[in-house]
């Protein structure tokens, strides 16, 4: 769900959709969410440290996004 939710908003935000904004920032706390979840299941088990930096280094690259998102003036693209 939340690969389908980016998908939609990186679409919409490509094809200037009025919506596209809304749908990319949900798009991003789904992620988010998902980043801060999810290495509770690998930490502790041998050998996770691959998949624990990717999902660090996967949460810095969302909040970059997530503030250039914020922070960028729209230049002809949805409102």
């Amino acid at each position: 769900l939340t690969g389908i939710v980016m998908c939609a908003g990186g679409i919409g935000l490509l094809t200037g959709k009025r919506w596209a904004k809304g749908v990319y920032f949900a798009g991003l706390g789904m992620l988010l969410y998902a980043l801060v979840n999810s290495p509770g299941y690998y930490i502790g088990k041998p050998g996770s440290w691959l998949v624990l930096t990717t999902f660090a280094v996967s949460g810095v690259f969302t909040l970059v996004f997530g503030v250039l998102g914020l922070t960028l003036r729209e230049e002809g693209g949805a409102k």
